[in-house]
């Protein structure tokens, strides 16, 4: 079972994994920002011209051989 602390870890060689929630794909992960790291730098919208930064706290799991990260439920997109 992994914990919340091992998610910086986890995450250290994701780039170009695949982050989904529940309704599909969701983006590219391009890498990781802030200090410990705090967040997830996710490439989404068409040609991945879209760039996000999603908190760790967002994260339900990683999925290292599959090269998968799944967000949580709660997660929505907010579209401006």
């Amino acid at each position: 079972m992994e914990t919340r602390s091992d998610l910086p870890t986890r995450l250290r060689h994701s780039e170009g994994f695949v982050v989904e929630t529940q309704s599909g794909r969701f983006g590219t992960v391009e890498g990781l920002r802030g200090g410990t790291p705090d967040f997830l730098v996710v490439r989404s919208g068409w040609l991945g011209r879209r760039r996000m930064m999603i908190s760790l706290e967002d994260i339900s799991e990683v999925l290292p051989r599959q090269k998968l990260v799944r967000l949580r439920p709660r997660y929505m997109t907010i579209q401006a």
